[in-house]
């Protein structure tokens, strides 16, 4: 037996120890989380839907490229709720949950169901929940959007309007169900083509005559609450993925992340509120009527920003806010309110500094969190290089020890090396992948377990799982710099086969001839 062969054993056996802890194996994956499209939609058939949108929007992106190879099962398998249970097994739980009056699961179900295939199991169960238990109403805010006819073509179903309705009696005093209102009209027809929705001087013209869109945005911007019902999702998620023992990170981040009509159409409106009919209204001597659209839209953009959940919100109310008081100042200085104007304008200032601090400024930015993906990619596909090296010279080397024993050839030196020196490297590899990893684990489960309800699911994506880019929701360059560290790891892995070789010809040079 050589010398080295109880410590190839032993730094293998640490290495497959790591597999085995719960907390370490969610960021193995993180390499193939990569291969996810930005467009990634995190539900059942996200692949498919992926490649569709991308279809539609004309972006083959060459992860789109890998789904139309037969990647998509394989990234379903992993990123969604299919990791657990068919959508035919979720639906029978679905069921269950039914008969069972478990309000909770019904709610989840509705929200995670296919949503082309089973549009009427998600409506029953939505209405079920509902009636046993009306503090889930806001659930029509997040099922509505999804059952939406892909095609813009026709009226908005009368079945959606009403219940749009429902959430608007419900919680009356919110803005959040008049966005959705909004959605569903605007939509109707398709009233903004793909030529008006990339010319914003197109749009404002078509916005201009959608009067029944206006009327209810201007509800909604004139509302005292601004609630995207996130934290009661997030909660209700949280729950049942507990319960049901679905709580892997890269799913509960993949099943985290919805869209919503929230923020989508409001800056459409505060710009056609204050670009259009508040610039008309002070260029025909209307100075109040201007006054009232700059305040309305500076108030709802402040009301966005305070009261909003997501980054999302803050990012769309500083905008507006921005927008609003570049017209607003001046007019209230020509209308002698000069006290007014000073307080909007110390207000303005601090809005500019926000953004310059949050968005801007380049000495306020962090790389800790790209680093950390970079990192826990490469290191990651570097720990899956060397098992596979570690496992195939063992495999070869003890297999040559039993058959035909006698003959060692230039393969088999190589071999040997590996098995010598790759499960080391293997081990040092998820060695240091734990640690990057740890961080992520801990906040992971704080954030599964709170104490306190989530204040933004943002945080649980940004926080508990290093692969930000797993959905595409970034502005750092995540993707063009792994491919160059990716080309590192497995650059390293043929080192080490380079190493082997010239080690086995140095090897058999020194033998006696």
């Amino acid at each position: 037996m050589r010398r080295t062969r109880f410590m190839t054993w032993f730094f293998l056996a640490l290495s497959l120890a790591f597999f085995c802890v719960r907390d370490f194996r969610p960021v193995l994956e993180a390499p193939v989380a990569l291969l996810l499209p930005e467009i990634w939609t995190g539900e059942y058939g996200a692949s498919e839907w992926s490649r569709y949108i991308a279809m539609e929007l004309d972006q083959r992106t060459w992860q789109v490229g890998l789904i139309n190879l037969g990647t998509g099962r394989i990234l379903d398998r992993l990123f969604t709720l299919q990791r657990y249970t068919t959508p035919a097994g979720f639906r029978q739980m679905a069921r269950n949950a039914e008969q069972t009056g478990d309000t909770e699961f019904m709610a989840f179900a509705a929200l995670h169901l296919p949503a082309r295939e089973m549009r009427e199991d998600i409506l029953r169960l939505t209405d079920h929940a509902i009636a046993v238990n009306p503090k889930l109403t806001w659930l029509i805010y997040f099922v509505v959007p999804r059952l939406m006819p892909e095609s813009g073509s026709a009226p908005p179903p009368a079945d959606l309007l009403a219940r749009v309705d429902t959430l608007r009696a419900w919680d009356p005093d919110n803005a959040v169900p008049h966005i959705l209102h909004a959605y569903l009209v605007r939509s109707w027809g398709g009233q903004i083509g793909k030529g008006a929705a990339s010319n914003p001087s197109q749009v404002g013209r078509v916005l201009a005559q959608h009067l029944e869109w206006q009327k209810e945005m201007e509800t909604a911007f004139a509302l005292p609450r601004y609630d995207p019902y996130v934290v009661q999702r997030t909660e209700l998620d949280r729950r049942v993925m507990i319960k049901q023992g679905w709580d892997n990170p890269v799913v509960v981040v993949s099943a985290l992340w919805y869209w919503t009509p929230g923020t989508t159409f409001t800056y459409d409106y505060a710009r056609l509120l204050v670009g259009d009919m508040g610039k008309d209204a002070e260029a025909e001597g209307r100075t109040e009527d201007a006054l009232h659209d700059y305040r309305l839209a500076a108030r709802f953009g402040e009301r966005l920003r305070l009261q909003g959940r997501t980054l999302t919100d803050e990012i769309e109310g500083l905008a507006i806010q921005r927008t609003a008081y570049e017209r607003l100042v001046p007019a209230l200085n020509k209308a002698g309110k000069a006290d007014e104007a000073a307080a909007v304008e110390f207000a303005q200032k601090q809005t500019l500094d926000e953004i310059d601090r949050r968005f801007q400024n380049p000495r306020e930015r962090t790389s800790n969190h790209t680093w950390a993906v970079l990192l826990a990619s490469v290191v990651g596909t570097t720990v899956w290089v060397f098992l596979f090296l570690s496992l195939v010279s063992i495999l070869y080397v003890n297999a040559k020890l039993l058959i035909r024993r006698d003959k060692k050839g230039r393969l088999y030196q190589v071999m040997t090396v590996l098995e010598n020196y790759a499960p080391l490297v293997l081990f040092i590899s998820c060695l240091a992948l734990g640690l990057i990893y740890a961080p992520f684990a801990q906040n992971f489960s704080s954030y599964i377990a709170p104490k306190e309800p989530q204040v933004s699911w943002e945080l649980l994506q940004n926080n508990s799982y290093p692969m930000l880019q797993i959905l595409g929701r970034t502005d750092l360059p995540i993707q063009n710099p792994y491919h160059g560290f990716m080309t590192y790891a497995l650059a390293i892995g043929g080192l080490m086969v380079i190493i082997a070789i010239v080690r086995s010809r140095l090897t058999a040079r020194r033998k006696p001839t």
